[in-house]
């Protein structure tokens, strides 16, 4: 069972779960980075997404450590043997926050195509950049579908083009555009 693999592989398993914590973490200060640097156009709808992947982004990373905190948990009575409370920690599983990953997948591709299409049409993104942020959103809801219907291999072979190849392109030419950026200077109205 998962527990007895938990239980095993205690350290392992909150190293994974930090592991993909702290990229989540990242991710979400790219995010206000590309935002500011397209709000300059004056797309309100820009700021207004920031809400989304401040939330989205938050979900994922309370999501990664509650349900590191009641793996540990499960594992410790599994090894202790205790039937009752093992019943009751699988029975908080179900009650996880975002449990199939809907709010989170939702809230953070609204940012991606807000802000992309946003630079796209003022001119704030090169071209190639919106396009594959774009890409990259129209990638999280199929993803998505495939994993809530339990279509794995349709969400495996989604999901690896999506991290594998789009994701780190899309990483990278973000990195590229925003360090090309000058520093960031106040105006007198802020």
């Amino acid at each position: 069972t998962q527990a007895f693999q938990i239980s095993s592989n205690v350290t392992l398993y909150g190293l994974i779960a930090w592991a993909v914590a702290i990229p989540i973490l990242l991710a979400l200060t790219v995010a206000l980075q590309l935002s500011d640097l397209v709000y300059q156009s004056g797309s309100g709808w820009v700021r207004w997404s920031v809400t989304l992947v401040l939330a989205g982004y938050a979900i994922a990373v309370i999501k990664e450590i509650s349900d590191l905190s009641v793996a540990l948990n499960q594992a410790r009575v599994y090894i202790g043997g205790d039937p009752l409370a093992l019943a009751a920690y699988k029975a908080l599983e179900q009650g996880a926050i975002d449990p199939d990953l809907a709010l989170q997948t939702l809230l953070i591709a609204g940012w991606f195509v807000v802000v992309h299409l946003s630079g796209l049409r003022h001119a704030t993104l090169p071209r190639r950049q919106a396009l594959l942020g774009l890409a990259y959103a129209g990638l999280l809801l199929p993803v998505w579908i495939a994993l809530w219907t339990r279509v794995l291999p349709i969400a495996l072979g989604t999901l690896a083009i999506q991290e594998l190849v789009i994701g780190p392109a899309w990483y990278l030419a973000t990195a590229f555009l925003l360090f090309r950026q000058p520093a960031y200077s106040p105006s007198p109205d802020d």
